[in-house]
């Protein structure tokens, strides 16, 4: 059985700090046959979901940046699956959703890390702002004045977009 990975352009991973990357190294360490899926790469046939992949080799010996390398395109049937780890990153857009909603054809068959309900249903950083007793005063808002009352209030502020990643887009504001 195959795992397969859901996930950005391998080229586009950082080995300092990519985890996609280090799952796929530890499923290749445990003999698991791997495979990139790329977005967009799910397509449904009367029904059955199949999936467009390549496979995941270990690279570590040649010296290159990365320690993996793709394999010859081929087509996965859902049987053929035991695993589906979603590692896209943001943003959430129509592709995002489109695979999202077509692994949810999948929920009752194949085990999918990261629920993809979940995934198109919960925002981590709006999400987190139930936790009012956990997280430091947060504000989520498009509305200037309030924004403004908030920055005054605390004179130093941290601003993330909301569908950023990696650190991406964060600024310390501070008023003097």
């Amino acid at each position: 059985m195959s795992i397969l990975f859901l996930m950005d352009p391998i080229e586009s991973m950082n080995p300092q700090k990519d985890t996609s990357l280090m799952f796929v190294l530890e499923a290749l360490k445990r003999d698991k046959e791997a495979y990139y899926l790329p977005q967009g790469g799910i397509s449904v046939l009367n029904g059955d979901v199949t999936f467009s992949v390549q496979q995941l080799m270990s690279n570590t010996n040649s010296g290159l940046s990365l320690p993996i390398q793709l394999g010859e395109q081929c087509l996965l049937n859902e049987t053929d699956v035991e695993v589906i780890f979603i590692r896209t990153e943001p943003p959430f857009d129509s592709q995002y959703l489109m695979d999202t909603l077509l692994l949810d054809l999948l929920k009752d068959k194949i085990r999918i890390v990261n629920s993809p309900t979940g995934i198109r249903h919960v925002n981590e950083k709006i999400w987190c702002s139930q936790f009012v007793d956990l997280v430091p005063p947060t504000l989520i808002t498009r509305n200037q004045s309030l924004f403004k009352s908030f920055v005054s209030e605390h004179q130093t502020v941290i601003l993330k977009p909301l569908d950023g990643f990696g650190g991406r887009g964060i600024m310390k504001l501070h008023l003097d």
